[in-house]
């Protein structure tokens, strides 16, 4: 654990860097008392299409990089490419800073794009942890990558709530927040320099494998086997990210909160994921199969994501957004799990490599979609994804039902033998 810790910690300042960007821009273009005034006579539908494009910038760099500097980690090393990608995004970031101070619209969406293109420490993590944990451990150590990102979704508005609030100091801006990230990840960098050993030593077949990255999502659509459960986590995910993009925009406009407020329902939604992943995901894999599982908690994840619409008192927000982010959460975790107990051992990495590539390219068009139905009614991009959702597990039990009828197994959790407690 201690020879990974630098890498969790990338993770954690990431998605720090990450979350912060949810309060701040979504205050900065639908509040006009907050930062500089970038919209002095846009209308309010306008600016709210424009904030899901802003906020896709990032996740849609993700989806292209991802990928890359994972291959490049194969071909080079770990410690290489991480030092890379910090370096690279300490500098995207800064330029998204200046881009704040001086309200240049275009630049700051091309550095958020450049920002998510080089953040790649999920995928080095990943890549570190095969190479140096075993296989009874590695579901335990890759678990707390989450816990990282988490974590860091919970600490970034936390920190813009402060930083980028000029009631608590008079200087401190939008920007702010981003200043103290570029500080954190140029400490992190240092440190990794230092301090973090090689976990890779690169071998004649790293080559070919990197050149097999460019093509390799094409699998998504080739495999006849997954390609079905792949379809299901895309329009899980585009709703499930879809929803984290777009419901501090619904809560902005339906109730008038100010940047504080909406700081602190954004840390707020992020505890379940630290709940779920740390102490219920165990007891859940006991219980039923990652199919099931995600089956029952995406049908859920859907009528919740409605109740919020249902229930549009200010006070019934905090039970209707505890219960959907919990939902979130299960449904997390498990559909990549699902999608991991699927496939055969010796194509883990390929395979989930192309589901988080889901996971990136959803989070990119989800937003771009959330803010075009947003300027019709804010609360319709709400109820589109809770309809997505609903429709992702009555997939799961059509196809379930189909498999159960060959197989009465498939209801069981997967056994875990004694001599591979990671499967």
């Amino acid at each position: 654990m201690k020879r990974l810790l630098p890498l969790y910690l990338a993770i954690f300042v990431g998605f720090i860097a990450y979350s912060i960007q949810i309060p701040i821009f979504t205050s900065l273009f639908l509040e006009r008392e907050y930062g500089p005034d970038i919209f002095s006579n846009t209308p309010h539908d306008l600016r709210r299409l424009i904030l899901g494009l802003l906020l896709s910038m990032y996740p849609l760099g993700q989806f292209l990089g991802s990928s890359i500097i994972g291959a490049f980690s194969d071909r080079f090393g770990r410690k290489k490419l991480i030092l890379f990608s910090l370096i690279m995004t300490i500098l995207s970031t800064m330029a998204a800073a200046l881009c704040i101070q001086s309200a240049s619209i275009v630049l700051l969406h091309l550095s958020l794009f450049s920002a998510g293109f080089f953040e790649g420490n999920i995928a080095i993590a990943q890549g570190a942890i095969v190479d140096c944990i075993d296989d009874a451990n590695r579901s335990r150590y890759f678990g707390y990558i989450y816990v990282g990102s988490s974590l860091g979704f919970i600490g970034g508005p936390l920190l813009a709530s402060f930083f980028s609030n000029p009631h608590f100091v008079s200087w401190f801006a939008p920007s702010t927040s981003f200043w103290l990230v570029i500080i954190l990840m140029a400490i992190l960098t240092f440190w990794i320099f230092f301090h973090f050993k090689e976990t890779h030593i690169p071998n004649g077949h790293t080559k070919r494998a990197f050149f097999q990255a460019f093509t390799n999502i094409g699998n998504v659509f080739r495999d006849r086997n997954l390609r079905y459960y792949y379809a299901v986590n895309f329009l899980i995910y585009f709703s499930l990210f879809g929803f984290l993009r777009i419901y501090p925009t619904f809560v902005t406009v339906k109730f008038k909160i100010d940047f504080g407020v909406l700081s602190m329902i954004v840390a707020y939604v992020s505890l379940p994921f630290v709940v779920v992943n740390l102490f219920l995901t165990p007891l859940f894999s006991k219980l039923r199969a990652p199919k099931q599982i995600t089956m029952i908690f995406s049908i859920l994840m859907g009528f919740s994501m409605i109740s919020i619409v249902l229930f549009p008192q200010f006070n019934a927000l905090w039970f209707t957004l505890a219960i959907t982010t919990f939902c979130l959460a299960v449904v997390n975790t498990f559909s990549a799990a699902m999608i991991s107990f699927m496939a055969d051992r010796e194509y883990q990495g390929s395979v989930m490599g192309n589901n988080q590539s889901l996971v990136s390219g959803a989070q990119g068009v989800s937003a771009i979609l959330g803010g075009a139905l947003a300027t019709i009614v804010a609360f319709l991009p709400l109820v589109f994804f809770g309809i997505l959702a609903i429709i992702a597990g009555i997939m799961l039990f059509r196809r379930g039902h189909i498999e159960w009828q060959r197989d009465p197994s498939y209801h069981a959790p997967p056994v875990v033998r004694k001599d591979d407690e990671s499967y």
